[in-house]
């Protein structure tokens, strides 16, 4: 994983911590969606299943209606937007990378313009942010690659999701997951990837610092 030269960064669940508001938005649709809202127990067999699947066998909504209930769920999520909170050691890790001279993006399914908010408010800074559909991850990887003319050999992706690491096979980009947002380490293990389990591990995980 080492002398990648491009690294980029999913966003919640890998660089700040979201998993109590997404719990919340979630049921805050429920209503809306016809489905039963769950208790935070429920929530955390979450880990173990891809989203997709979850809110498949839960709430039961259809493929063709996730865009919707998407676009809803980020409306909501920007309400409790106040609240979030990088996790440990997350800027630092940002500022040794681009003082080594690495190039730093964030690929997510959240909205640029709250991505930016954020960031800013903790004094962090990449080099881009792109938004994805939240099952069309490969598809941006791909075309940011030919955008920026990145070689996929030089690109590592830190995320957090099964999905995540599903994009990046189907793109040919080699993924690093952290176990402290939406997956387990064992559902992230069992999709192939390697996975590293505390934030202040990450920076050594990524480069070489001796």
């Amino acid at each position: 994983m080492q002398n990648k030269r491009v690294i980029i960064f999913d966003f919640d669940g890998t660089l700040v911590d979201t998993t109590e508001i997404l719990f919340r938005v979630f049921n805050d649709l429920a209503d809306q969606y016809h489905y039963s809202p769950i208790s935070k127990e429920t929530w955390s067999s979450v880990r173990d299943k891809g989203i997709k699947q979850y809110l498949s066998a839960h709430a039961k909504i259809p493929f063709w209606k996730l865009w919707e209930f998407t676009r809803r769920a980020r409306a909501r999520y920007q309400s409790y937007s106040a609240a979030i909170r990088p996790f440990p050691d997350i800027k630092e890790t940002l500022d040794a990378l681009q003082e080594k001279g690495h190039t730093i993006g964030i690929v997510s399914s959240n909205a640029t313009d709250t991505i930016a908010m954020i960031l800013k408010k903790f004094g962090m800074s990449v080099d881009f942010t792109v938004t994805s559909s939240i099952f069309g991850k490969s598809r941006t990887l791909n075309a940011l690659t030919r955008k920026y003319h990145f070689d996929k050999n030089e690109i590592l992706y830190i995320g957090d999701e099964v999905r995540d690491v599903e994009a990046c096979r189907k793109s040919g980009i080699d993924i690093l997951a952290v176990t402290w947002g939406l997956n387990s380490q064992s559902a992230l293990q069992k999709a192939g990837a390697q996975t590293i389990d505390q934030p202040f591990h990450l920076l050594e995980a990524i480069i070489d610092t001796k």
